[in-house]
């Protein structure tokens, strides 16, 4: 089940991440999905900017990645909506994110271009993904934003 964070969200900020937190942005409610966190702030200029925090098996090491401006959570949307098929060779490429698949695996990975992080995950990991960015952009603030960001993008 996916949860959120109905309080001041930028007291949750505050409080929870002080090395993350701007008084001059404006903070998002957090969703929660099975050990995923999602936490959002717009700044001062109106561009989005979000961290994705997954927590790890015992034993594994935690990601906090951020996902900075509206092109690349656009782009990060997009290829979270694309369906995966594990025969694919070319992965789905985009100017910001390389997502494939080894073959007769159900590992995913997840590389961002320019920093050349690559995450590993399991295909159900990143469903779990899909489902917490999904149900977080439905959120009436989310949702606001995205529209607003969107028609001063073009799109």
């Amino acid at each position: 089940m996916v949860t959120n964070s109905e309080n001041d969200s930028a007291h949750n900020a505050q409080a929870n991440e002080p090395y993350y937190w701007n008084p001059s942005d404006r903070y998002l409610p957090t969703f929660e999905h099975e050990g995923l966190r999602l936490l959002a702030h717009l700044t001062p200029g109106y561009d989005l900017s979000v961290l994705l925090e997954m927590d790890a098996p015992l034993g594994v090491i935690n990601i906090m990645y951020p996902l900075e401006s509206y092109p690349r959570i656009a782009e990060f949307r997009r290829v979270l909506s694309e369906p995966l098929d594990t025969e694919i060779a070319n992965g789905l490429q985009g100017k910001y994110f390389f997502v494939y698949t080894a073959r007769h695996t159900d590992r995913i990975y997840w590389r961002g271009r320019g920093h050349g992080i690559t995450i590993c995950i399991t295909a159900d990991q990143w469903s779990q993904i899909r489902t917490l960015f999904d149900t977080a952009f439905q959120h009436p603030e989310y949702a606001r934003a995205w529209t607003r960001l969107a028609a001063q993008h073009g799109r």
